[in-house]
């Protein structure tokens, strides 16, 4: 294998790879344009209409967010028309998603944020690699060099016929096509458990803070048919602590104290490590004479994003909140767990935005919060339903663990094999 390489677009590559700009191994470059423009309308039902928002970053469709056209506009559109094996590569806005059109999405058109290059059948390129190579690193750079950036960043079809693409061998694009496509099957696998498991724990939330857990017989309250041996109870009578963060924030300093805003509540996560916002201890002090976020606490972000929770952990350690951020401090008859969840159901999020104020920005007033009403089990059943709900928990972190693990290594991959850094073995011989 020769040690030198040619250099597309700030990356080096194997001497003997063939460089081609793209416009020479297609047969056609287009794009669609808006029905509107023309005066037709989308309809319900009918032929796909692909946008921007259709296609993920993995290169997936997103078929609830297909739009749709009639047959009559489809012929009509007849540019714009997708066939089998096309690509597809967005060109407006969010630069540079590729996917590849599939049969079952047939029949369908697109606007003109989205190209569709066909590949040329007369020569043998490995559809998946050329696939590959578009999302990779050589023609990321190209699209940060020559993107113009109006109101929002675009390329033109002369800009996508002059990517740079650099070809090894048939039968080694063939071997890193079947490489990237194994990695890109167990990131959908693992993607899909996630979805169903998102989708099995909404379910239980509805379930078991409503229902419980086998119970038999129920009764009628003022919040709809809950076990017989619960109680409803207004959410300010089960905390010793309902304050919401400064409403006064003190001066910022480099270094202190983390002061949070809502942005640091997410994914049921206090995440302090991302936050770069500080006051001083004497200011903390002066804020926190009567009370310190502690363990155990539930956080609620009730300003902006309603809704979203978290437990505070001994390892978060000393923190203060802005206003956007509520603290809920439950009494024993209540775990912050089963708060927590709580606030995680639809009954919760439907009574928050039922009471928030239409300013703005919506937002709860505290009052407001603590007149929620509660189905209340024993300690005993609660601890049982945040048993269940944590299992379920556990399984969804070591899911988006495992993929994040997998689009690492997909990026590495990607990396050295479109390089030809690291060069494949072809019936165990390397290339």
């Amino acid at each position: 294998m020769s040690n030198q390489y040619r250099k597309p677009w700030r990356i080096q590559v194997p001497k003997e790879w063939e460089i081609t700009r793209l416009e020479e191994i297609t047969e056609r470059i287009t794009k669609g344009t808006t029905p509107t423009t023309y005066g037709y309308n989308y309809v319900d039902e009918g032929v796909n209409f692909i946008k921007i928002e259709s296609i993920n970053d993995q290169g997936n469709f997103l078929e609830d967010f297909f739009a749709h056209i009639s047959q009559e506009v489809h012929e009509k559109l007849a540019r714009s028309k997708m066939q089998e094996d096309d690509l597809l590569v967005t060109i407006a806005g969010n630069l540079g998603r590729v996917a590849i059109v599939t049969k079952d999405i047939l029949p369908a058109n697109t606007n003109q944020a989205i190209a569709i290059v066909r590949l040329n059948n007369s020569r043998n390129y490995n559809l998946k690699f050329i696939f590959y190579y578009l999302k990779g690193t050589s023609i990321k750079k190209y699209i940060q060099l020559v993107s113009t950036t109006g109101a929002q960043p675009n390329l033109s079809l002369k800009q996508v016929g002059d990517f740079e693409i650099a070809l090894p061998p048939s039968h080694e694009q063939n071997k890193i096509a079947d490489i990237l496509s194994n990695v890109d099957e167990a990131i959908n696998k693992t993607e899909a458990i996630i979805k169903q498991t998102k989708i099995l724990k909404k379910g239980l939330l509805q379930q078991l803070l409503i229902k419980g857990i086998r119970n038999t017989k129920y009764k009628q309250s003022e919040i709809g048919e809950i076990p017989e041996d619960w109680e409803v109870v207004n959410l300010s009578k089960l905390l010793d602590v309902l304050k919401d963060g400064t409403h006064n924030p003190p001066k910022k300093v480099e270094q202190g104290v983390p002061m949070l805003s809502a942005l640091n509540i997410k994914n049921n996560k206090v995440e302090i490590e991302n936050n770069d916002s500080f006051i001083s201890e004497e200011d903390y002090n002066k804020m926190h004479k009567s009370y310190e976020i502690s363990e155990g606490d539930v956080l609620l972000t009730i300003v902006g994003t309603l809704g979203r929770s978290a437990v505070v952990k001994k390892e978060h350690g000393k923190f203060t909140v802005q206003r956007s951020v509520a603290i809920l401090r439950p009494k024993n008859t209540l775990l912050p767990l089963f708060l927590n969840y709580f606030t995680q159901s639809n009954y919760f999020q439907n009574e928050l935005q039922r009471r928030s104020n239409t300013t703005a920005q919506s937002g709860i007033y505290l009052k407001e919060l603590g007149s929620i009403n509660i189905p209340l089990p024993d300690v005993k059943e609660q601890k049982k339903i945040v048993s269940i709900l944590l299992s379920i928990d556990g399984k969804l972190n070591y899911e988006e663990k495992r993929i994040n693990k997998l689009k690492d290594l997909k990026m590495g991959l990607m990396q050295v094999l479109l390089t030809g850094e690291v060069r494949v073995k072809v019936n165990d011989e390397e290339v």
